[in-house]
């Protein structure tokens, strides 16, 4: 497959039975692999949009660019790591996963708009962490939601997963999250998953406020949250059993794509 003259991809075709493909079948499947291919290519420009977008937010947070950077690459990478281990137990198929990782990166990207921003937006300084936060994570949605707008994208699936990573990150399973106080089976799985690799990479990280806590240390702390009923042992226990990898990507930055 090709966009634009980039090789992007095979597609591929199996049959359970020989002789499937005859020259019926053949010309069908040219045919429809058409707009698939059209399809896939639409969904590729939607999120690489939708990337650009985050990292260009990110680096407008001068004092911070690059801590920003790493910790929305990290927060991605956890979320690989968790959502390869969950797969199964949660019907994830790789698509998803690899929408997941690079919408992770976006979690917080309200936080860096005029409206979340503190350096642009003092007012908020006056507001309760509740509504500071909830005033972020609706500008991460209206940025999101005009940029579909723009590229005619509004109802791809994949805008639909990002919306639900944005909005729901700081719900918690017992209901005390933000912004609407879901709980369980409300949260979207995606939303889970994002969380535990938000908190994870927020306590292992050194920042201009906190010292960052030891894989060991976090762990446990992440454990404390299940046991409080917080967030998903699952997705927990994905990180418990991968150590080595989490240990890498706790080392790792941010690599410019372009």
């Amino acid at each position: 497959m090709f966009d634009n003259g980039e090789f992007i991809g095979l597609l591929f075709f199996d049959a359970d039975r020989k002789g499937f493909f005859d020259s019926s079948t053949t010309s069908e499947l040219i045919k429809d692999s058409d707009n698939l291919v059209r399809q896939i290519c639409e969904q590729r420009k939607c999120v690489n949009a939708m990337s650009d977008l985050g990292f260009s937010l990110r680096r407008t947070n001068f004092e911070h660019q690059n801590e920003s950077l790493d910790h929305a690459y990290r927060v991605g990478q956890y979320t690989r790591l968790i959502g390869e281990k969950v797969a199964e137990l949660y019907q994830l198929n790789d698509e998803t996963i690899e929408h997941m990782v690079q919408f992770a990166e976006l979690h917080d990207v309200g936080k860096y708009s005029n409206i979340g921003s503190k350096q642009q937006s003092l007012w908020l300084e006056d507001w309760g962490d509740h509504l500071k936060l909830t005033a972020q994570i609706q500008q991460g949605l209206n940025l999101i939601n005009a940029l579909a707008r723009q590229i005619h994208e509004e109802q791809q699936t994949c805008v639909q997963l990002l919306r639900e990573i944005i909005q729901y990150h700081h719900e918690y399973l017992d209901g005390s999250g933000a912004p609407r106080g879901l709980s369980h089976a409300h949260i979207p799985v995606s939303a889970r998953i994002v969380t535990v690799a938000n908190i994870f990479d927020a306590l292992t990280s050194h920042r201009s406020y906190s010292e960052s806590w030891s894989l060991t240390h976090a762990l446990l702390e992440l454990e404390k949250m299940v046991t409080l009923g917080k967030i998903d042992g699952n997705c927990v226990q994905a990180l418990r059993a991968q150590q080595d990898a989490v240990k890498l990507v706790m080392q790792s930055n941010f690599l410019p794509r372009h």
